[in-house]
């Protein structure tokens, strides 16, 4: 099992949350062997959370090259720049390797209402970047909506989120990738079980909500319908502003 980056939504997550990561990916890592890849939000590595790993469960926080599972893999964690990014994965996929795993944007990937191109934003990786050495398959986390998009003669993968983040989000499927090698790579999205999000203006828009659900509130209409929204177990999710939240938004959320 590969995870692609962002483990956590920010880079100093709380301790209760690192507890049960941990605590899952102990038991994944005890049925198949588990690689997992630093993200922009894993700006802060994934070691510091999670120890120095093992054996079956790889913790990568630089670019590098590993064999798991018979597979030669090649690694490498988000960069901020596109050069950047090309420097470093010459030596992690050096020889040709089975995979290239990565967190970055490549050029023609869609996120809603924007389109990866060069130099726009600096990180998009274009075939300027392609390594000569031969891969086998490139997959990708960073961005939320499953899609492939082409790179000279590879085809970049990306999972999408496993949860809806915004309400962007709203109509997006969620899932993972199945991926099987046999004379050579094949791969296929896996539905996956998420929650809905939905909007919520008013007392009349709870009857559709249970529990687990995100709901979307208005800063404004909090104090009204924030309780009223979590006694019926919907999870309140609040826009993203400047400056710190308070403290009755922070426990909501």
């Amino acid at each position: 099992m590969i995870h692609t980056g962002d483990v956590f939504d920010r880079s100093r997550p709380p301790p209760e949350a690192v507890a049960r990561a941990a605590a899952l990916f102990s038991q994944v890592a005890q049925r198949v062997p588990l690689v997992m890849l630093a993200g922009n939000h894993d700006r802060w590595g994934l070691a510091p959370h999670f120890g120095g790993g093992s054996a079956r469960w790889v913790l990568v926080d630089q670019p590098e090259q590993v064999r798991v599972a018979g597979l030669k893999v090649g690694l490498v964690p988000h960069c901020r720049t596109a050069d950047q990014w090309g420097a470093l994965v010459r030596p992690a996929v050096r020889g040709g390797v089975d995979l290239l795993v990565c967190h970055q944007g490549f050029v023609g990937a869609r996120v809603p209402g924007f389109t990866f191109r060069v130099g726009a934003p600096r990180e998009t990786v274009s075939e300027a970047q392609l390594p000569p050495d031969a891969l086998g398959a490139v997959m990708s986390g960073h961005l939320h909506p499953s899609q492939t998009v082409r790179w000279g003669p590879h085809r970049v993968v990306y999972a999408g989120s496993t949860e809806r983040t915004s309400v962007s989000e709203t109509h997006q499927a969620k899932g993972s990738v199945m991926w099987t090698l046999e004379s050579r790579w094949s791969w296929r999205f896996v539905a996956g079980r998420t929650r809905p999000w939905m909007p919520c203006a008013d007392l009349t828009d709870l009857e559709s909500v249970d529990p687990g659900d995100l709901v979307s509130v208005a800063p404004r209409l909090l104090d009204r319908l924030g309780s009223a929204v979590s006694e019926r177990g919907g999870i309140v999710v609040l826009p993203r502003r400047s400056g710190r939240p308070s403290r009755r938004q922070m426990r909501l959320f």
